[in-house]
């Protein structure tokens, strides 16, 4: 959501909330390990540093130029950003269910947590959007992009 927040700052320089998401998004992902790392005292494990850094390279530009373009005037850029910025939200959720299901631990609590989350990934677009439709087409886009994030956590 920040990396989405920085490139609406940047409406309509799709170019550059790309540029500005990706600067944020690794900076965000080196700022999470080395905190984890220090505060936590977790070794640094420079595999999944690398791994979510990879991530970030792709993340990062798609989530900042969507930024840019929630209020852009053509439809369909205006939806696909919608569905971009919901889509994290909802994947987390359903991830969440999921990991809560397969182990069993603390089922209660994650739920709820990814109930809430799902929930924010569902009406944050029609908090932003235009229209009714418009929030209905996104979804479609985030539904999608969570099938896409499902499926590639079923198949490691």
């Amino acid at each position: 959501m920040i990396t989405i927040g920085v490139g609406a700052n940047l409406r309509n320089q799709w170019r550059l909330a790309a540029l500005a998401g990706l600067v944020t998004q690794i900076g965000l992902v080196t700022s999470y390990y080395s905190a984890k790392s220090v505060l936590a005292g977790h070794p640094l494990s420079v595999a999944s540093l690398v791994i979510y850094s990879l991530v970030a390279v792709f993340a990062g530009p798609l989530c900042g130029a969507a930024g840019a373009c929630l209020r852009d005037r053509r439809l369909l850029i205006r939806v696909l950003s919608l569905g971009v910025a919901s889509a994290p939200w909802i994947a987390d959720g359903v991830r969440g269910i999921m990991g809560t299901v397969a182990t069993g631990l603390n089922v209660e609590a994650k739920m709820v947590e990814g109930v809430c989350f799902i929930a924010v990934g569902l009406f944050l677009p029609l908090v932003i959007s235009r229209s009714l439709r418009d929030w209905l087409r996104s979804l479609v886009v985030a539904a999608g992009l969570v099938g896409l994030v499902v499926l590639v956590d079923l198949l490691r």
